[in-house]
């Protein structure tokens, strides 16, 4: 699941500008699969738009450069922690790498 440094640019722009001006910067997050080891997920991303769930699972996979599965959701390896607080923490790194603490500016709430 390569993604071009193209569509990451893109998905950055795009997600970039979706959480401009706004208050609530929250990511909400569902664990769609885990693997039988436990070592996997595939988790979804939405966040709330004009009142709406807004799916924004393409984006953050290819904003983070890990791809995703279009049914399931984007793929994220490893644990002994939080996964979804996880990706949305390395997003949140990559949408805001010149502020300070730039991991906590977006939000994580399980769904």
């Amino acid at each position: 699941m390569k993604v071009s440094k193209a569509d990451q640019e893109q998905a950055m722009k795009y997600l970039k500008k979706l959480f401009a001006k706004r208050k609530d910067k929250t990511v909400y997050t569902i664990v769609t699969h885990v693997s039988k080891s436990g070592m996997f997920r595939l988790i979804r991303a939405y966040m709330m738009h004009k009142g709406k769930p807004l799916d924004i699972t393409p984006e953050v996979g290819n904003a983070l450069g890990w791809g995703n599965d279009e049914r399931w959701g984007v793929p994220v390896s490893g644990c002994g922690m939080d996964m979804t607080f996880h990706m949305v923490y390395t997003l949140s790194q990559r949408l805001y790498p010149d502020k300070e603490r730039g991991g906590y500016i977006l939000k994580n709430a399980h769904l």
